[in-house]
């Protein structure tokens, strides 16, 4: 299967929760419209000098008079702050501390302490409580965390060996060695119990929504994962220029085989500056002319229909003459 555009871009939304973090609240600052908002294949970018603002707006939204519950929403929140500001480890002592307080009953504590402890370094932890966050609620971040364990098993694999990713990719499908997208539906049926290709991109794609805002090129491991969604979508018939979106992405975080995603993203211009006469384009012009054959038909039938009407009607007035 080759990459190949199509005549339209579908925008989808993407979902207003975080894929790796949760807070409850958006934004603590006044007037701050949310940007969890944007279309399909726009990504974010860490921004610490916004999240320095929130999280002094948070830690001045931490007083005396909240209730029990609006303090422990706003201590998790400035939790996730401090991870975007570069400070997982005071984090985790928020996050452990709410754990502590309330054992075993919030997903969103468990899945916030694995991102905490992915941060920190500490991996074997943080796959701990992002097991624990899918035993809470396996549903949330619309049962894409599976993905997340991917990850962070990727990264401790990496730790054992660092050129792990040579000879592996993060989702275990195939990189192969061309301009070809590697794998089939078969593939990922089999490697991911009988996902099909489309779930397994929007899956890759929520993960990566968060991810990025949380790390900054280069990092080999999102850029695998880049180039990866960049083959899931053309698999999945994307518009050519969505595809090199994306390998740019990969380029721009330093994907392992930078050679393949340079092949891939000349394949991917290639194939957007070349009209494809595929069978359903074919189909849909053939299509357009009977149409547009019935259309001139109907009207000349029309026409001759009323010049007759109208021959009939002045015989019948020159007979009474």
């Amino acid at each position: 299967m080759r990459l190949h555009s199509v005549m339209t871009v579908t925008l989808l939304l993407a979902s207003p929760v975080l894929a790796c973090a949760w807070d409850y609240r958006p934004s603590y600052l006044r007037g701050e419209a949310s940007n969890r908002l944007g279309s399909h294949f726009v990504f974010g970018s860490p921004d610490p000098k916004h999240w320095e603002l929130e999280l002094a707006a948070r830690q001045q939204a931490l007083d005396p008079g909240l209730t029990p519950e609006v303090e422990i929403q706003t201590r998790n929140d400035i939790a996730v702050a401090l991870m975007h500001t570069g400070k997982a480890h005071e984090a985790l002592t928020i996050l452990e501390a709410l754990e502590a307080q309330e054992p075993g009953k919030r997903y969103q504590t468990a899945a916030n302490l694995g991102t905490a402890y992915e941060l920190d370094g500490q991996l074997a932890n943080a796959k701990k409580w992002i097991t624990e966050a899918i035993a809470r609620n396996a549903e949330s971040h619309q049962g894409t965390e599976w993905v997340h364990l991917a990850i962070l098993d990727a990264e401790l694999a990496l730790a054992d060996d660092p050129r792990w990713l040579e000879t592996h990719t993060v989702m275990g499908l195939p990189r192969g060695d061309d301009e070809l997208v590697p794998f089939t539906s078969v593939d990922a049926e089999k490697a991911f119990r009988g996902k099909g290709l489309r779930d397994i991109e929007n899956a890759v794609e929520y993960q990566l929504r968060e991810r990025v805002t949380f790390v900054a090129p280069p990092n080999a491991v999102v850029g695998d994962l880049f180039h990866t969604l960049a083959m899931l979508a053309a698999a999945n018939g994307a518009a050519a220029q969505d595809v090199i979106q994306v390998l740019e992405l990969a380029k721009q975080y330093q994907a392992p085989r930078l050679d393949l995603v340079e092949t891939r993203l000349a394949f991917a211009q290639h194939q957007a500056n070349t009209f494809v006469w595929s069978p359903g384009y074919v189909m849909g012009a053939v299509l357009a002319v009977l149409f547009t054959l019935l259309a001139l038909l109907l009207i000349r039938e029309r026409r001759a229909r009323k010049r007759l009407e109208g021959g009939s009607s002045k015989l019948r007035t020159h007979s009474r003459a």
